[in-house]
Order: C-alpha cells, then structure tokens, then sequence
C-alpha cells in the first residue's frame, strides 16, 4: 500500500520554490551590503594610516613669529587695539512710573 504523506504535492512544491526565490534574493542583499561594509571600513583604515605615517616623516610646522612692536615699546607682549572707535555708553535704566 502506498503511502499518500509520501506523494508528490505540487502546490507545495510551488509554495517551497518561491520561498526560496525570496529567500535567496534577500541573502543575495544582505551579503552584498556586507561586503560594502567591510569594504568601505579597509578603505578609511588604510587612508588614516596612510595620513599618520606620511604626517610623522613630515617636520612640525614652523612656529609663528611674536609680535616685536608691541614687546619693543613696554618690555612685554600687550594686546594692541587696531581700531579707534571709542566703546558705546551704556543707557541709564529708567525710573518704574507710579511711585512704588
């Protein structure tokens, strides 16, 4: 005697097929977003590594000069205004009206 658990089921089969379909196509997805990532990551790694090696073989930048006018008249660094816009005095408050 046959065993009908054991037949062929045809929309079984058909529902197996396309839930492999989706199933692939989102694995498919997934892998390839990944290999983005770790892509992406070797790049930046390699061009920081990159910038600090060529940074450490390059001299420090030259210190800027101080400013010699300002040490030469008082015999120290003093900061010197450019402008000679005298400041705006500040308003008086007014009086509360009512006399309280």
């Amino acid at each position: 005697m046959n065993n009908p658990w054991l037949k062929a089921n045809p929309f079984m089969s058909m529902w197996l097929s396309g839930f492999n379909q989706i199933t692939g196509a989102a694995r498919a997805q997934a892998t390839s977003q990944a290999k983005r990532q770790v892509t992406a990551a070797i790049n930046k790694a390699t061009t920081e590594n990159v910038k600090a090696m060529t940074s450490a073989s390059k001299p420090a930048p030259a210190k800027p000069k101080a400013d010699t006018k300002a040490e030469s008249k008082t015999g120290s660094k003093s900061e010197v205004k450019t402008d000679n816009k005298a400041e705006p005095k500040p308003k008086p408050k007014a009086k509360p009206k009512g006399g309280k």
